[in-house]
């Protein structure tokens, strides 16, 4: 086993430290919450800039106001009904299942983070380079480097277009 090998095992095991301690619902809400907040300040962006120039800010500030305000209301929403949901999960003591999906729900974006700096890495810089012989040599950054390509074909499934897979 070598040194990307240990990097990257430490890299995901961490991931999966944090979703355990945060627990799946903790760690699914912060990034549904930014999804959400993201498409719903775009949606509320008219309102809101309305709004923003009715209370007295200029056209740039109302802009800004407007988006920021948007996604804030939304990802303080969801975040609130992430915590009622972690606390309701914890006071019928199902709290070990909320930790146990967690666990996996931190594999996973670990080896999704991992897999994308991996990616970068081996496509930013010539094959000569050192580190990225190691990574192609490695088994671990072999392994992970096959769940980009995955999640993107799944994309293109759920989506029913069929775009050329870059990661192949």
């Amino acid at each position: 086993m070598g040194i990307v090998d240990i990097i990257i095992i430490v890299f995901i095991l961490v991931f999966a430290f944090k979703g355990t301690i945060n627990g799946f619902i903790t760690e699914a809400i912060s990034i549904l919450g930014i999804i959400l907040a993201l498409l719903c300040s775009y949606m509320l962006y008219e309102s809101l800039f309305k709004a923003m120039q009715a209370a007295g800010f200029g056209q740039q500030g109302a802009s800004i106001a407007a988006y920021i305000l948007g996604f804030l209301i939304v990802y303080i929403i969801v975040i609130i009904l992430g915590n009622l949901i972690h606390r309701t999960l914890h006071a019928i003591h199902l709290g070990w299942v909320n930790k146990v999906f967690g666990f996996s729900f931190g594999v996973l974006k670990g080896a999704f983070i991992a897999s994308v700096i991996l990616w970068i890495i081996v496509s930013v810089f010539p094959n000569t380079v050192k580190f990225v012989q190691d990574i192609k040599s490695s088994q671990a950054a072999q392994a992970t480097m096959k769940v980009l390509p995955y999640c993107y074909d799944r994309l293109n499934a759920v989506s029913n277009i069929d775009r050329f897979n870059p990661f192949k």
